[in-house]
Formats: structure tokens, C-alpha cells, sequence
């Protein structure tokens, strides 16, 4: 199912909307901190150390770039040898446990697990623990939890909790009055360390925990922006700020005769497409979308039509998060 982010979420005075969901926002928190007591006393603890890479906001952190970003650190620093990512595959119809193949259906698979399958190998799992089981079997030496912070049937080894710096924590009210997914308090508290990606506009550092790392982090679309300058483009995403997306194509100079924002982890059918088509060529312009839109077209159509901007997650200071994960997963014996 596809959702718009609300925008009363994220505006500093939320008004009469997020006063009229108070007590919807109340039973939310209720019901999910008794689901979250139920898991802790059946949590299970892997063989294999768990990273998690989460956030306390519902959508549009930037978990799934976090997660590559690490992969690579991880692989390409020795760390560990043989990660593997662990998702739940939010809108795939597979439940799994199932190793998930890179050039399947995103409707299957789900668009985040089928994106970080182009990566490394990928494990897709409603059940968390039978995701785990998985990884033992097939010989990881570590599971890479792409989102899940409130789900508490895995214990973790580390819990990164990744915030996005032009949004922040939005009206810091739960949902369905504000993003958070549980109370600030205890959402900080879960944290062992934290991935701000971006500009800190909102000074979401200021209320973070002093005594945990704080990682600066942001995003680059590279070289592949540089050969898409001198081309037009009518631009579309589907993802929880499309805006951001739009944002990111205009700072890389790239020309945009238009812009079709759509709700998060949309569908295109082929009708969308041959609208969106039909805008573009109007104006002499190719599309351009997200790598996570891309593998949600619709199959059949010729995705050679579709440009992409890939981008990559960088950070600030890299040896300083190395030393961080070695020295935290040499605890575990890793």
C-alpha cells in the first residue's frame, strides 16, 4: 500500500489535526510498546552479530543508502567477510525466509530488498528471527538489518538509528500525530550510535545523547550526474519526500522542464508511464527517477525509457565510524 507523508508531520506547529489525533496517537504508543514487552520476552540472539540500521520516524531517513554505505565498509575494510542483508521487504508479496533474486519482481521481492540485492546478497523476511536462521544456514558472518529498530524479536548487536537533517524528527508527536514511531525518550535510548544524513536543519543534535557517536553522513549522486548535464528531464519519485529527490537533481545542475511527485513505495502502471511519457516528450525531455522507483515499473514496460540517478552515501569521517564498528563487533567476538 502506497501512503503520502502528511505534511502537518513536519511542520513546527502542527495545529488542530495532530490535537484532534491525540488520543488515536495514544492507543498507537499503547498497543505498540505491549507488542514490543510481548517480543523482548521471546526475543531470540543469533550466532551472528546484528547490526541495525533503523530510524525513529516512519520513512524517508535514508535507511536504505545507510545500509549499502556499510556493506561496502564492512566488506571493504575486513571487518567482517561475508554480510548479508536482512529485510523484511515492505510491499513484496513474499513472506519468506528467501534468499531474494536480484533481477526479480519488486511486487514480489519489494522495492528495498530488490535495490540492496544489486549490492550484496539479500535475505527478505517478515519474521525476523527466520531471516536469522537463514543467515546461520547459508554461512554469513553478519546480518545487516535494514530497518526494524522497534521490532525486538532479533536482539541487536549495535542499533544505528539514521535521521535525516532536513526533516529532523518532524513534530516529535507519534503517529498518527506526528512521524515518531515510539516516545523520543525511548527511541533515543535504544540507540547506540547515530547517522545524521545531511544539513542538521532542524538541530535534531541538540537533543541527541552526548554520551553516544553521532556520524555525520550525505549524498551524492557522482560521476553519473556529470554525463546527465546538457539533457532535460521531466523528474518523478515515489519515496516519503519526493521533494528531497528534486532537491538532489537541481543541485547537480541537472535541467528539469517538470516534476511528478508520487506517494511512498508507489506502483507505476503502464498507464502512468504513458503519461509521464507523454509530459516528457512534450517537452523534448527524457524521464529520470530514484534507483528505488526504477524497480518498481511496471513489468513488461522498456525500462530503457527511464534514466536513473543512482546516489551514494558518504560520510564525513569513515575511519572514525571503522574504528567504532570494530571495536564494537570484536566485543562479540566477530
Amino acid at each position: 500500500m502506497s501512503i503520502q507523508t502528511p505534511k502537518f508531520w513536519y511542520q513546527n506547529d502542527p495545529g488542530l489535526i495532530a490535537k484532534f489525533l491525540r488520543p488515536a496517537e495514544c492507543l498507537y504508543s499503547g498497543v505498540a510498546n505491549l507488542s514490543r514487552k510481548k517480543q523482548r520476552k521471546n526475543a531470540y540472539k543469533s550466532s551472528l552479530p546484528v547490526i541495525c540500521v533503523g530510524n525513529i520516524t516512519a520513512g524517508g531517513s535514508g535507511k536504505t543508502p545507510t545500509c549499502i554505505a556499510l556493506y561496502k565498509i564492512l566488506k571493504e575494510n575486513g571487518i567482517v567477510l561475508d554480510p548479508v542483508f536482512l529485510t523484511r521487504g515492505y510491499g513484496g508479496s513474499l513472506t519468506g525466509p528467501e534468499r531474494v533474486r536480484a533481477q526479480g519482481s519488486g511486487k514480489t521481492w519489494g522495492d528495498e530488498a530488490l535495490l540492496l540485492a544489486q549490492y550484496g546478497s539479500v535475505i527478505k523476511s517478515v519474521n525476523r528471527i527466520k531471516g536469522a536462521y537463514l543467515a546461520e544456514d547459508h554461512n554469513a558472518d553478519c546480518i545487516l538489518m535494514d530497518d526494524g529498530a522497534q521490532n525486538e524479536r532479533l536482539e541487536k548487536t549495535l542499533t544505528l538509528i539514521v535521521i535525516n537533517g532536513r526533516t529532523g524528527l518532524g513534530n516529535k508527536r507519534q503517529i498518527p500525530a506526528g512521524p515518531l514511531r515510539e516516545p523520543l525518550e525511548s527511541g533515543l535510548g535504544r540507540a547506540d550510535a547515530f547517522i545524521l544524513i545531511g544539513k542538521d536543519e532542524t538541530n535534531v543534535s541538540e537533543i541527541l545523547p552526548k554520551d553516544k557517536p553521532c556520524f555525520n553522513a550525505n549524498l551524492f549522486a557522482g560521476k553519473s550526474a556529470e554525463m546527465k548535464k546538457g539533457k532535460s528531464y521531466f523528474g518523478f519519485a515515489g519515496i516519503a519526500f519526493p521533494e528531497n529527490f528534486k532537491k538532489t537533481l537541481i543541485d547537480n545542475d541537472i535541467s528539469l522542464v517538470g516534476f511528478q511527485p508520487f506517494p511512498d513505495h508507489y506502483y507505476y502502471s503502464e498507464k502512468d508511464l504513458k503519461v509521464l511519457l507523454a509530459n516528457a516528450e512534450g517537452q523534448n525531455a527524457a524521464l529520470i527517477t530514484t534507483e528505488k522507483d526504477y524497480v518498481r515499473l511496471p513489468e513488461g514496460f522498456d525500462k530503457s525509457r527511464v534514466e536513473v540517478l543512482p546516489v551514494e552515501l558518504k560520510f564525513e569521517d569513515e575511519k572514525k565510524l571503522k574504528d567504532f564498528l570494530k571495536e564494537r563487533l570484536v566485543k562479540t567476538n566477530v
